[in-house]
């Protein structure tokens, strides 16, 4: 993974669908520990994040998008 930090992060359609569930919550921390702290992670529309990993919120109304940080 690239070492410096982003605002959006676009990961649809491949870690969450076809990944082990060990191995989506080893990258769902790496893409948190590369996320600005209120920035954007954009999910397919069918998949959803592992539990157990880093706390995202989903933004209301839309939750193939979640926030690292406060609510939206």
């Amino acid at each position: 993974m690239p070492s410096q930090l982003f605002d959006l992060i676009l990961c649809r359609n491949l870690v969450f669908t076809y990944f082990a569930i060990e191995t989506q919550r080893e990258m769902i921390i790496g893409i948190a520990e590369r996320l600005r702290e209120g920035g954007y992670l954009v999910i397919g529309a069918h998949e959803q994040l592992p539990e157990g990993g880093p706390p995202f919120v989903q933004v209301r109304g839309c939750p193939e998008i979640s926030c690292k940080g406060p609510s939206h």
